[in-house]
């Protein structure tokens, strides 16, 4: 670390992308630096700061602006209460805060300790599949079910041994009435 008065006076380098900095002690002020220096300062949207002089005391402000830049560029979106995002965390690893608030947009209690919140969330979870589970099953007693109710029930495909139920071993290409 360099004494306060040398501190104004020395010339600091930043790597943004390994996120590091190093300092080099320089008896020339930093005007003289930046004089000295042919390269032009970096653009605020430029992130890539490697090579280029300033003095310390600009160091956390040009660091804290470039942490800044990347965080915008790379924001993190929680579909609180959604199953595909909860599929993907562990959800025992979850804060209390956070499962409170899935927990609130799936419409659950929100009271009890941890173990009771995550065993909460996982059942709802739970119950969700299950009834996207019921949904297809009757999606498909309902086609079903809609053909019954035109009057007939009709079979297609190969018939070997008789499993179309139609009285004869042919199979068949379009649909056909079951006697």
């Amino acid at each position: 670390m360099l004494p306060a008065s040398k501190a104004e006076d020395a010339a600091v380098q930043i790597d943004v992308s390994t996120h590091s900095t190093t300092a080099s002690e320089d008896k020339t002020s930093s005007a003289e630096n930046d004089s000295n220096d042919t390269r032009p300062p970096p653009k605020s949207a430029d992130l890539s700061l490697t090579g280029w002089a300033m003095p310390a005391k600009n160091v956390t402000s040009k660091l804290k602006a470039a942490v800044d830049a990347a965080r915008l560029t790379t924001p993190i979106t929680i579909q609180w209460g959604k199953a595909s995002y909860l599929e993907k965390v562990d959800i025992s690893s979850v804060s209390n805060e956070k499962l409170k608030r899935h927990l609130t947009e799936r419409g659950e209690n929100i009271e009890g300790n941890k173990k009771q919140l995550v065993e909460r969330l996982r059942n709802s979870l739970e119950e969700e599949k299950q009834r996207e589970l019921a949904l297809k099953f009757e999606e498909k007693h309902r086609a079903i079910a809609d053909l019954e109710e035109q009057g007939s029930v009709y079979a297609v495909g190969k018939n070997r041994t008789g499993e179309l139920g139609l009285g004869d071993l042919d199979d068949r290409d379009m649909f056909a009435v079951i006697p």
